[in-house]
């Protein structure tokens, strides 16, 4: 029993370096460039959601870009060109970090 309250103790004085380290990995946008809205994709009134990772380097580049949904005419294509070319605060440590976005399609 006192042992699991130790490690109970443990683990919540541990806790804030956790949540601050999760809140450390994740870079801020500095400079975003929207996706185009097809015209093929706006004639089927396509409406939805691409979800990428980005892999973001340490100087704030998109180093590379995976496709985890995809929407039709197009507008995967247009997310993925367009975030190719968004910028990231830069970061110390030199190790790339992923980050899953959600670019939404939406028709007014």
């Amino acid at each position: 029993m006192k042992r699991a309250a130790a490690l109970f103790l443990i683990a919540l004085l541990c806790l804030p370096f956790a949540v601050q380290a999760a809140a450390e990995a994740k870079p801020k946008v500095v400079q975003k460039v929207d996706p185009e809205y097809t015209a093929e994709a706006k004639e089927a009134r396509v409406e939805g959601q691409v979800v990428l990772d980005l892999t973001v380097g340490a100087a704030g580049d998109v180093k590379g870009v995976k496709v985890v949904e995809r929407l039709s005419h197009g507008l995967t294509e247009s997310a993925v060109d367009a975030v190719r070319q968004w910028k990231f605060e830069p970061r110390d440590g030199g190790k790339n970090v992923v980050v899953r976005i959600t670019l939404r399609f939406a028709l007014s």
